[in-house]
């Protein structure tokens, strides 16, 4: 069946803009998290003397290969050659899991674009949103840990995933915010 053009309803439209914000999220926090893993995987082999760091088509072949896989790959690496913490990787592992669930299941209350269909829908993006935050929070850190030599501020990491829920449904109103009672 074919996108309704026509219908032009403010609470699909707020809607839209959520999982929009939403799904920018996502990427961010996939993309952070394949680039960490890349940057991990050649450091690593550079320590053991497999990979040069001067080959410049070197490194970039292998990032290619580490970037193109699926997400939940890149969480099973992570486990395997990496070892992090129970509570990381099951942080990690539940924002891949959101993730999918934001990416394919987001926009189907706007099929019946009723506001107690989209309120509903808000609800259950809310509590993704909030798991693919506490991802991202994780390796964001971990890209300033590699970019500065040093742990971000403390206020940065302890206020960003309030920052990001509150700036991902910013765009619905107060009578659709899943919050809302």
């Amino acid at each position: 069946m074919w996108i309704d053009t026509t219908l032009e309803d403010n609470n699909v439209e707020q809607y839209l803009s959520t999982v929009g914000r939403a799904m920018y999220l996502c990427r961010n926090f996939e993309t952070n998290f394949k680039t960490a893993l890349v940057w991990l995987d050649l450091a690593t082999a550079h320590k053991a003397g497999k990979l040069p760091l001067s080959k410049e088509a070197l490194m970039k072949s292998y990032a290619d290969k580490f970037l193109s896989q699926m997400l939940g790959h890149s969480v099973r690496r992570l486990k395997e050659e990496f070892h992090p913490s129970e509570y990381t990787l099951e942080t990690l592992n539940t924002a891949k899991d959101s993730r999918n669930v934001i990416v394919h299941d987001a926009t189907s209350a706007i099929i019946n674009a009723k506001p107690e269909t989209i309120k509903k829908a808000a609800k259950m993006l809310y509590k993704h949103v909030v798991k693919v935050a506490e991802g991202d929070n994780i390796v964001s850190a971990w890209h300033y840990e590699i970019q500065n030599k040093k742990q971000p501020a403390e206020e940065i990491t302890a206020h960003y995933i309030d920052n990001v829920v509150d700036w991902v449904f910013k765009p619905l109103p107060s009578e659709l915010h899943p919050l809302s009672v």
